[in-house]
Formats: structure tokens, sequence, C-alpha cells
């Protein structure tokens, strides 16, 4: 499954724990706690009736009947209403003085199991997730969000989450998982990967050699990442029928293989743009929002005078789940001279993305201009019925490190051109009234002309001989 190995783990020792509590032909009724938006379990267990409760909603969650607005610590349901509680990594997130609030709600709301995962209060995981933050903000100048919050609110303690469950007779077994050494190094790679998304593909092949080769020999209870607790409270959890009572530690040659590979085609694809300066890029949004993490990226071949010219098409084939995109041209203050984004759906139709587009410009002499020296630009909306598999974009602009110059001469020669527009105008109307006058004067002319006189004369006669 094309999924990253870090929600691999939790998704898939999920599905074993529920299968094996599973009598046949049972389907269960399942909620997931903190959720956000990917609906990942889905892809785990397609047969289940699964709700999600999350504090916070986006507007297109808030409108869908799988999402429930509510406070995990203090659950708007009755006693049993789900047959499974499901909390993936969301104790960690839970404010200390809430913690036993938390536990005792899933407890409650469950009918027959919870099954909670987190990450671990020890110097070994609090060292190792400072150190893959650090990665994190050396790469985009910020914290990772996530590891942030671990350290903010402290990570939960396993002895005194043992503790407060047995003391508050909640049953339950406990098993760990996710070797550390490995977790801290496919989290770097991740983030390394953001650096030249050229890497990608071969870091989706490490997830994917993960969850195939690793995973299920990366249970252990010593030098682990992450702990699980399965209530029992009207099903009894099989460990064994989970945990595999051999574990094959080949894999720790071949995973070190990998991992070298990847730093060398990073450090070749370093080389290759060492004078790179610009690029563009295509965000995808799989549910947890916008982030350096989720792109491709393109560089940008300027010349002598910051023109640029590019004809690319992204494959997003092996990317699932994407319910938004955006397009960010250059990361520099720009000026477009032309641009088509067209997608290819599933189904193999071609769709324009520009449709209904947003992003903020200017319009000037005939060109959009982007302020900013990051220009992005929110695609029309993703059909999840038939995603998209390929994006086909074509552009050519210009990019100004000092953009107000660009700007005084456009509104310069805009203002010019205005000018001679309206003298113009003025001469035209003065042409107009000028034959305007000199048909008046024809006319007086005329008028009082001898010939006028006697033509009107011979009319009255005319009309006075008729009577």
């Amino acid at each position: 499954m094309k999924i990253p190995f870090d929600q691999y783990q939790r998704y898939k020792n999920t599905q074993k724990i529920i299968d094996s509590v599973r009598r046949p032909g049972e389907r269960f009724k399942i909620l997931e706690v903190g959720a956000n938006e990917h609906r990942n379990l889905e892809h785990f267990l397609p047969e289940d009736d699964i709700k999600y409760l999350d504090i916070k909603l986006s507007d297109e969650c808030l409108n869908s009947p799988q999402y429930i607005l509510g406070d995990a610590t203090d659950m708007p349901f009755e006693d049993n209403y789900f047959d499974i509680i499901v909390a993936l990594d969301v104790y960690e997130h839970i404010l200390p003085d809430r913690r036993e609030s938390f536990l005792t709600e899933i407890n409650r709301v469950c009918k027959n199991n919870f099954i909670i995962c987190a990450p671990m209060k020890n110097e070994r995981i609090q060292r190792a997730e400072e150190r893959v933050n650090e990665v994190y903000k050396t790469i985009n100048s910020q914290d990772f969000i996530w590891l942030k919050e671990h350290a903010d609110n402290i990570l939960p303690d396993l002895d005194w989450t043992k503790t407060f469950l047995e003391k508050s007779n909640i049953k339950f077994k406990s098993f760990c998982h996710g070797t550390l050494e490995v977790w801290e190094m496919l989290m770097s790679i991740t983030f390394f990967s953001t650096l030249y998304p050229q890497t990608y593909s071969y870091r989706v092949m490490i997830d994917e050699f993960y969850n195939d080769e690793i995973f299920e020999n990366d249970y252990n209870n010593e030098d682990f990442y992450r702990a699980f607790f399965v209530g029992e409270k009207a099903r009894s959890f099989d460990a064994g029928s989970v945990i595999k009572s051999q574990q094959n530690t080949a894999w720790k040659y071949r995973l070190n293989i990998l991992k070298d590979n990847f730093f060398n085609l990073l450090n070749i694809t370093c080389f290759r743009h060492r004078d790179a300066k610009y690029f563009a890029e295509l965000f995808y949004d799989t549910g947890s929002g916008f982030s350096q993490v989720d792109r491709l990226e393109v560089m940008l071949n300027i010349d002598g005078h910051g023109y640029f010219s590019i004809g690319k098409k992204f494959n997003l084939s092996k990317i699932s789940g994407i319910k938004r995109l955006r397009f960010d041209p250059v990361n520099s203050s720009c000026v477009i001279d032309g641009i088509s984004v067209t997608a290819t759906r599933q189904s193999g139709e071609i769709v324009d993305l520009l449709t209904k587009a947003k992003y903020g410009f200017k319009t000037i002499s005939g060109k959009t201009v982007f302020i900013s020296n990051d220009p992005q630009i929110l695609l029309d909306e993703v059909d999840e019925a038939d995603p998209i598999v390929e994006v086909d974009i074509s552009m050519s602009g210009t990019v100004y490190d000092n953009l107000p110059d660009y700007l005084i001469d456009a509104y310069e020669s805009d203002m010019a051109n205005l000018k001679n527009k309206l003298a113009k105008e003025k001469m035209k109307n003065m042409e107009l009234k000028a034959k305007v006058t000199s048909l008046q004067r024809f006319e007086d002319e005329v008028r009082s002309s001898v010939f006028f006189k006697f033509k009107k004369v011979k009319k009255e006669k005319k009309g006075k001989n008729k009577k």
C-alpha cells in the first residue's frame, strides 16, 4: 500500500487488532478521534461503518455526515455507543491534566474495545524527536508543528498510563512497535526529500519497503517509538495474533543500502541544481493541509533578463486522497505573460484547473503581476470520485528581484498610454466640434442667403393660392 511508513505503522496495527477480535461476517461501528481529514482508516477497514471526531473541523468536514465536531475528553455519546474507538497519535496531544478524562471517556463510549497508540516519554524518544524536528526546522525555518506540540505537552508516561488503567479497573493489553532508530532515519529522509522533490519517488519506494518488508518484524518492547494500548471491555485481544513470535532482522542491512542510495541521489540532485535559484511547486493536500512535505517541484531556467518558460507534467498517480491542489509559479515576485494548468483524471477526462482558481494578483499593462515573493494559485476543486493522475502546466513570465521598479515603469507606461488616448480623444472631440461649428455656420449662411429667402416667400404664396 502506498502510504507513508509512519501512518502505515498506526493503521496496519489497528486493522490487525480489530480483525483479531472480529467474529465471522461481523461489521463494526467505529469512531476514530483526532483523525484530521485523510480518512486513512477506511482504506484498511473498508467494510466497517466509520465516523470521525475532532475538536476542529474544516467547513467541508462540518458538512459531511462522516464527521462529528467534539472533544475526545467529553464526548457527546451514550455509554457503549461505538463498538470500537480508535485514537492514533492523539493521546500525546491531549493536555496532561485532561489525559485521565481522555482515557476514561474512550473506555466509557466503546462497547467492545478501544485502541490507543502514542510515543511515550523517555529520554531516547525525546532526544530523537528533538533531532528530527531540528532537521525539519533547518529545512523550513520553523518547527514541525506536531513534534513541537509533543515537546510542549510532554509525552505521556508508559508506566503512569498502565497504572491509571489498572486502578480504574479498565482491562487492557499493551505492546510496542517501531524501532526508534528506524523511525528517526525514515522521518529524516521524509523531510530531506522536500529539498529536491526529484527524490520523491525513491522516498516512496523506501516507504513501500518498510511497509512490505519491515513492519511485521518491527515489534519490540525496548528500543521502540510507539506503545499500543488495547482496551478489553467486552472482547479479549490476543496479542499473539498480531505480533510474530520470530522477528526477522535481515531487513536492517537492506534498509541501510536504501538510505545510502537516497542520500547519494540527494547529493547528485543538489550538485545539479547548486546554481539554481528559482523553482515552481505543485502542492497537494491529502487532508492535513498544505505543507512543504507534500509537494512536487521543477527548477526554472532563468535567462539574463529574468525570463523563464516551462512545460511540465506532474505525475500524481501514486498519491492517493488528494483533496486540494495549489500551484506556486515561482519563489519570487513575478510577472506572468501566460499560464495554462490542465489535469488528466483517472477516467481520462482533461479539465482546466484555472476555471475557478483563486489567487491574489494585479493586472498591469495586460499582464498578471504577483507582488508577493511567494505567489500562490489555489486551483479548481478536486473531484475525489475521479482523482487527478497528472497535472500539465505551461507558463512563461519574468522574475523580478526588484518588482517596484517594474511596477513604476509599468504604471508610467500605462499612464502615458492613457494620456495619449485622452489626447487623441480630445483631438477627435475638437475636430468634431469644429465640424459642427462649420455646419452651423453653413446653415446660417444658407438661411440668410437671397436664394433661401426667395424660396421661402415662394412657398408662402403657393400656400395662399391654395386657400
